[in-house]
């Protein structure tokens, strides 16, 4: 006790000490208090506290009676009073004499609780309330409050509990933990954070939204994840891509048809016309290899359509030899078809305006793998909802595609020039004749010489110098493809008149012309009823019309063997074609039978563009062309496009009487008679054109005839005329 004994406030050390400290306060008040007014005999104050003042009134007792000087009374009253009355230093707790708990005999407050200031400057303690601990012993007089993220929920814990996961306790004091608000979780057990977008909350933990869906900020239960919008723009995106990239598939693959405008001849080299541009390039010196298909030519067919090409212009192609590479020595002619190109060409040779069809395929190829990329990332939401949607919308789309391509694809086809006219003329065909039926093979399917002519007025602008080959597979076909009958059964068939026997090479102009010719020398040639095999036979059986490989039994013998066929009509040209094919030979040999077994037969009648052979109606310049190829040509050499038909027509030939010698001598005998019968009209018309120049030479002997002078106009004449 002495060695915490405090100086006495009357030193000087005691005064300074009492200047910056109270533990003299409660001394000097009670040494204030305690003195009596009239002392031993006078009672203590009524307000003074017996125990407190005690030690200083013995103090003073013993300063008085018992001879001990003042000073050191004094001195003893104040370590008295030190040792009751100035309460225990927390700082200083562990030596301070004041801190002694005299519960355990220990320095200061065990673990869990906190010092309080007893009566008589004896130390207490209690517990630590709620939501407070301490962990150690000390001589403090408040415990330590539980930070953020931890509790105590009970009084007198010498240490906070950490909250549970799951729970916080934000202040500090916390008596318990509690969870956060829904769309939250705590961090570190002190605060609670909401959820990011893109999360929800569930059991107290923040959980990422399955890919491909979101949320907003703050969101609880997996059922707040909805699909980001952005996946509909993706799977949007990605139908438009595969939409367009399946419209450029068909070009890229060459499965891309345009019809065909034209196919001609021009400078000597074939060339096909597309009906609008044909989007083909030669890029690079690149080889462009293109195919034809439907324009029933046989030279395009005997080579499967395949051609090398050169790009003309915009809408046109030079057709070369696909082997050679040189030029096409057939002259192809047709307005039907169309034209693709051949795959891998088709690769580099598409065009999209002025770029390869390559480079936009490329670019949309690239975006729409980005665009699946972007789909796979967010595979969860595009299986469970997006993806029967991007079916749905990618099948709506692709059938829409097809429909409107096939739908552009045929109004393209449709409004090609000639489609559209034989459209016209089919309606126009139609209303003359509703009910088209079919005819019985051979003499029943003439037609009337007017209807053919018809068909070349209206179609004489495509036509032009073609041939039959054109004719039949670019008009009489499509116009008979819906009925599948003849091309005199659709317009109304006619018993037979005449058989005409012609070659498909003559251009279809000059045929025409010899009919009229023919009908010239007739009565009315717009009804003569003729058997013509392009127009009579049903172009789709032919092989019924050949009368399964009898020449006898197929519609040409039908024809010429009717009772009303009057004679046959041969179309000839400069080059007399017909006679150097076999089937033109037979319609020879037949009639030459005919001709010996009938009078009233008329026989063979030579036809041309500039009249009849044998009428003397056709120019000698054609009968002397005629007479000289004719005098060279033998029947036996004949050739037919199937090889089988010139077998039989040749054994046909050569078991009747004479065999091919008579068949020879009756063609030279007719071309004599159509050389006498020129002769004949041509001294007819050669004396007739004398006596007219006789006759007007006389008269301008005989005639007042008034001498004409040439002369220089006068200045007032050429004035008049000017004006």
């Amino acid at each position: 006790m002495k060695r915490t004994r405090m100086p006495s406030p009357w030193t000087s050390e005691g005064q300074n000490l009492a200047e910056s400290r109270y533990f003299w306060q409660p001394a000097t008040e009670a040494l204030r208090n305690a003195i009596p007014a009239q002392y031993p005999n006078e009672p203590l104050p009524e307000y003074s506290s017996l125990e407190e003042l005690k030690p200083i009134r013995i103090a003073l007792l013993r300063a008085v009676r018992g001879g001990i000087p003042s000073g050191q009374a004094l001195d003893e009253a104040c370590v008295l009073v030190d040792e009751l009355i100035r309460p225990c230093d927390p700082k200083n707790w562990s030596l301070d004499p004041r801190c002694l708990n005299p519960k355990d005999n220990q320095q200061g407050c065990p673990p869990g609780s906190h010092f309080v200031r007893g009566k008589y400057g004896v130390i207490d303690c209690k517990a630590c309330p709620l939501g407070t601990a301490q962990d150690q012993r000390q001589a403090e007089e408040t415990c330590n409050s539980c930070p953020p993220g931890r509790f105590a929920a009970e009084p007198g814990r010498s240490e906070c509990v950490t909250c549970a996961p799951g729970w916080i306790a934000t202040n500090p004091g916390m008596s318990a933990c509690f969870t956060c608000n829904n769309g939250s979780m705590p961090v570190n057990g002190e605060a609670c954070q909401a959820c990011e977008a893109g999360e929800y909350e569930a059991f107290g933990l923040c959980q990422p939204c399955p890919s491909g869906y979101t949320s907003t900020r703050g969101s609880f239960g997996s059922d707040s994840c909805v699909i980001q919008n952005v996946l509909f723009l993706w799977n949007g995106l990605l139908i438009m891509g595969l939409v367009f990239l399946c419209m450029l598939l068909p070009r890229l693959l060459g499965f891309g048809p345009l019809p065909i405008q034209d196919l001609f001849v021009d400078e000597g080299r074939v060339v096909v016309k597309a009906w609008g541009a044909h989007g083909m390039c030669n890029w690079f010196g690149l080889p462009l290899q293109v195919r034809l298909t439907g324009t029933g030519h046989p030279a395009v067919e005997e080579c499967k359509g395949i051609f090398r090409a050169v790009v003309r212009n915009s809408d046109e192609l030079w057709l070369l030899d696909r082997h050679s590479k040189e030029r096409l020595a057939a002259d192809i002619e047709s307005s039907r078809g169309a034209l693709r190109l051949c795959f891998p060409c088709s690769l580099w040779c598409s065009s999209f305006g002025s770029l390869p069809l390559a480079l936009p395929a490329v670019i949309l190829v690239t975006c729409n793998i980005w665009l699946v990329w972007q789909l796979v990332l967010g595979w969860e939401a595009e299986v469970d909802l997006c993806l029967w949607w991007f079916l749905l919308g990618l099948a709506i789309a692709l059938a829409l595609c097809v429909a409107v391509t096939l739908r552009q694809r045929r109004n393209g086809l449709a409004s090609v020039p000639l489609t559209r006219r034989l459209t016209q003329f089919h309606e126009r065909i139609l209303h003359a004749n509703p009910q088209p039926a079919a005819a019985e093979r051979g003499p029943a399917r003439a037609i009337h010489a007017e209807k053919i002519v018809a068909l070349y007025e209206y179609f004489q602008s495509f036509i032009r110098r073609r041939t039959m080959h054109y004719v039949g597979y670019n008009l009489l076909m499509p116009l008979t493809a819906s009925h599948k009958l003849s091309y005199a059964e659709l317009v109304g068939p006619a018993q037979v008149a005449w058989f005409v026997s012609h070659c498909w090479s003559m251009p279809f102009a000059d045929f025409v012309q010899s009919i009229r010719a023919l009908g010239d020398t007739k009565t009315d040639w717009r009804k003569i009823a003729l058997w013509v095999c392009s127009f009579s036979n049903n172009q789709w059986a032919v092989e019924d019309e050949l009368g399964g490989g009898d020449p006898m039994d197929s519609s040409f013998g039908l024809a010429l063997l009717s009772p009303s066929c009057r004679g046959t009509a041969m179309v000839l040209d400069a080059g007399a074609e017909p006679l150097q094919r076999s089937w033109c030979l037979f319609e020879v040999f037949q009639t030459f039978r005919l001709a010996k077994q009938h009078a009233d037969h008329q026989g063979l009648l030579l036809c041309t563009p500039t009249g009849v052979l044998q009428q003397g109606t056709a120019s000698v310049d054609m009968v002397l062309v005629l007479a000289k190829k004719l005098a060279s040509i033998r029947m036996e050499d004949a050739q037919a496009s199937r090889p089988q038909d010139k077998i039989n027509i040749d054994a046909c030939v050569q078991a009747t009487e004479g065999g091919f010698p008579a068949v020879n001598r009756f063609v030279r005998q007719c071309i004599k008679t159509a050389l006498d019968n020129a002769h004949s009209s041509f001294q007819g018309h050669y004396t007739a054109l004398v006596g007219a120049l006789e006759e007007s030479m006389e008269s301008v002997e005989h005639g007042d005839l008034r001498p004409c002078l040439l002369r220089r106009r006068r200045p007032e004449e050429e004035h008049k005329l000017r004006t």
